[in-house]
């Protein structure tokens, strides 16, 4: 890599050199150059090889991210240590995405003092600020905006244009991106606001499932085309990525100087852009595997049989009018080597079911109290023509919606 590549990022004031913040770069994202040997090369077909990279970057850019400010660009406004009352704006270094989908990249923090910037408004005769001149004091609000600019660098000599009859000139051989922060003043009440670009409606409340999201997703207004970016032409045609507001800024002259001072910033007002692997780390736990949809399920865990009384705990609610005495059968097995062992029935005399604590639980009513020490198993009817039924509408034990459920049985000692 040369020397010049490693050169720091020019920075072009447009009052002073005009010229130099007017480049252009191309962006002709649906056309490249097609090489072939012996090609004559000139200056539109080297902009077109260079206008269909950068073309097709900012149309992805447009088209999947929007604008917004990706990170940094954080904004505050501290007192100078030697003059209290003479507030400085700072702002750090920061990457956003203005709405053509160029890139805004500010390498190093930049600070403003307020009373001077306040000062050159009023020594300038700046309109936006013409109810204030002649005035010892002023309070508005104002905004921190960042914008899309370039400058050329790297001087070098180049061919003079002949109609000039000039020997020798002078061309730049780099065209470099930047951002350029500005203060911008927010229309005082009773008129126009500086507005916001619209970042689309969120729902309300958001929904916490993946079919809640799909079906919001699914509910938006079509973008529009990614089509040319229609400001390509003109920097200063596309609006700017608005950073933080400023509230209760006030200019007091004092003694022939002018202080100033904040109530509050606000960044809450930017549109932001999340990453990629920022969306992932927050949606994807919830979102990446379809919750089960199924039948409610018997559980051991807190579910006992005691005495004459069997208590079964399911996996989700039931609906009630399906908990039937015919839903349910109780065994028990008796190990004995006696004549008689083995498995004898429980006759269901009773079932309620209720939701103690958010848990649904059905206990049944024994005709006989189940001998101690002995396993007893419960079979629930999941299928058939009145089975058990989750308050979801499937049957116990259904493994999807549309599906039959399942006759299952649960063993308790």
């Amino acid at each position: 890599m040369t020397s010049a590549a490693l050169r720091r990022q020019p920075d072009c004031d447009p009052r002073a050199d005009a010229d130099r913040c007017a480049a252009v770069l191309p962006e002709n994202p649906d056309c490249t150059l097609n090489v072939h040997f012996g090609q004559l090369l000139g200056v539109d077909d080297l902009r077109a090889l260079q206008g269909f990279h950068l073309g097709q970057a900012r149309r992805h850019q447009r088209a999947l991210h929007g604008h917004g400010v990706v990170t940094g660009f954080a904004v505050s406004v501290e007192s100078t240590p030697d003059e209290v009352d003479r507030a400085e704006l700072r702002v750090s270094p920061g990457h956003a995405l203005d709405d053509g989908g160029r890139d805004l990249l500010l390498s190093e923090p930049q600070c403003l003092s307020l009373s001077r910037w306040w000062a050159a408004r009023l020594l300038e005769k700046d309109p936006d600020y013409a109810e204030f001149w002649g005035r010892t004091h002023a309070r508005l609000t104002l905004e921190v905006v960042v914008s899309y600019a370039t400058c050329l660098s790297e001087p070098v000599p180049a061919i003079a244009d002949p109609c000039q009859r000039q020997a020798s000139d002078i061309a730049y051989a780099r065209v470099c991106e930047t951002a350029r922060l500005s203060l911008r003043r927010v229309a005082p009440a009773g008129e126009a606001e500086a507005e916001l670009p619209p970042t689309g409606p969120l729902p309300s409340p958001l929904p916490d499932d993946r079919a809640g999201w799909v079906a919001w997703l699914a509910g938006l207004p079509p973008d529009a085309p990614p089509g040319a970016n229609p400001n390509a032409e003109a920097a200063e045609a596309t609006p700017p990525v608005v950073l933080a507001r400023l509230h209760g800024v006030a200019f007091t002259q004092v003694d022939g100087q002018w202080q100033a001072s904040v109530d509050a910033v606000d960044m809450a007002v930017r549109p932001l852009l999340l990453s990629t692997a920022t969306l992932q780390r927050v949606l994807l736990p919830g979102l990446a595997t379809p919750p089960a949809v199924g039948g409610p399920l018997p559980l051991a865990e807190g579910s006992s049989a005691s005495g004459a009384s069997v208590t079964l705990v399911f996996s989700q609610p039931l609906a009630p009018a399906s908990v039937a005495l015919t839903a349910f059968a109780v065994t028990q097995f008796d190990a004995a080597a006696a004549a008689g062992a083995g498995w004898h029935s429980h006759a269901v005399t009773a079932v309620a079911y209720a939701e103690p604590d958010g848990v649904p639980t059905a206990t049944l009513t024994l005709a006989a109290a189940v001998q101690a020490g002995q396993p007893v198993r419960i079979t629930l009817q999941g299928s058939g023509p009145t089975p058990l039924m989750g308050a979801n509408g499937l049957p116990l034990g259904a493994p999807e919606a549309q599906a039959d459920g399942r006759s299952l049985s649960i063993t308790l000692t």
